[in-house]
């Protein structure tokens, strides 16, 4: 149903990475295009965030993001566009920073979906604390499913062992693979960023890509 809101009791923190860098405390609610969930930033966090600055402890502009990140993956609990996925920063479109957030405040989250389509998606993130608007983001992702997933390791297999060609340790078989990844690449290239595309096709060149039939 749309936009149904978890119940309350079993609402959880889901997150891809270990509870060592967890910057969310609770989550409040989530519904298939908004989450809300909050980060009691104590200063005394495992991270030493009173370093930041000795004496004049804020919370990092860059910790601000990673947490709007995090409640934004929280998405996945009840979007089933999202659920057993994995998501993969695209950009940050735009980012303000408002009010210096200090020691003792719980910083609330409000995240809105504003797009989903092709594996890429948009939120809105606004981060609130002391009853004051005190950043906001717009971040973009890639959505990384099972499929996408064998194709990532492949084109990280073929780039790993790309210095290995010097070496003549290339074969035909090795090569018709990159052929394949870098033609799923220009028919879906919402899955993959540029660069992994640019890199592909300086490996193609490097085995001699002119040689092998292109399937087109």
């Amino acid at each position: 149903m749309p936009n149904q809101t978890v119940a309350q009791e079993t609402l959880k923190i889901a997150l891809p990475h270990g509870s060592g860098f967890r910057l969310l405390s609770r989550v409040n609610e989530i519904t298939e295009n908004t989450v809300k969930a909050e980060f009691d930033y104590t200063g005394k966090e495992k991270l030493d965030l009173s370093d930041h600055f000795p004496g004049h402890p804020i919370f990092p502009g860059g910790l601000l993001l990673e947490s709007m990140a995090e409640a934004a993956i929280q998405l996945a609990q009840n979007n089933p566009n999202f659920q057993d996925k994995l998501f993969v920063l695209k950009d940050i479109e735009s980012c303000s920073f408002r009010q210096q957030i200090t020691p003792g405040s719980t910083i609330t989250f409000s995240i809105k979906l504003m797009e989903y389509r092709h594996h890429l998606g948009k939120v809105f993130c606004l981060a609130q604390a002391n009853d004051q608007d005190v950043a906001d983001a717009i971040i973009s992702f890639f959505v990384i499913d099972d499929e996408n997933k064998k194709y990532h390791k492949q084109i990280e297999v073929m780039l790993n062992n790309a210095i290995r060609f010097h070496e003549g340790d290339f074969n035909l078989h090795q090569v018709d693979t990159i052929s394949t990844i870098r033609h799923r690449l220009m028919s879906e290239p919402n899955l993959f960023n540029e660069s992994t595309a640019k890199a592909v096709d300086r490996l193609l060149l490097q085995v001699g890509l002119n040689s092998i039939p292109s399937g087109e």
